[in-house]
């Protein structure tokens, strides 16, 4: 395995457990024991881990393709208000879930995944709950 491949495991490894921790907070504090929540819950937790790499992504390479200050900070502007006003940039139509409190839960804890230090947002994630 080559050095891409190993760091892509190790991402691929650190987010299941990330949603599997987040899925027991949310079991122990709501009480749901229902196959469909939980499952629901991760789903929601993946959406906005994926929003937010996917984000990250397309903020970098139009970072990379326009080596400007400016640019940065636009694109850091734009990172600062989706995640106050929970706008999603993305084209496609959300798919409707059957639980869709538990998909929420689990889009709002993941929305605090941070994966620059590689630990979740502990104060950010007690106040998604409340």
């Amino acid at each position: 395995m080559n050095a891409r491949g190993a760091a892509a495991a190790y991402v691929l490894t650190f987010l299941t457990a990330e949603i599997e921790r987040l899925v027991a907070k949310f079991k122990n504090e709501t009480a749901t024991t229902g196959r469909a929540d939980l499952n629901d819950y991760r789903l929601g937790a993946s959406r906005a881990i994926q929003l937010t790499l996917s984000m990250a992504l397309s903020d970098r390479r139009r970072a990379e393709q326009n080596h400007s200050t400016g640019t940065a900070l636009v694109v850091r502007k734009r990172e600062l208000v989706a995640e106050k006003f929970d706008i999603s940039y993305s084209n496609r139509a959300a798919k409707k879930e059957r639980h869709s409190d538990a998909a929420f839960a689990g889009y709002r804890y993941g929305r605090n995944v941070r994966l620059q230090t590689g630990v979740a947002n502990q104060n950010a994630d007690r106040a998604a709950v409340r």
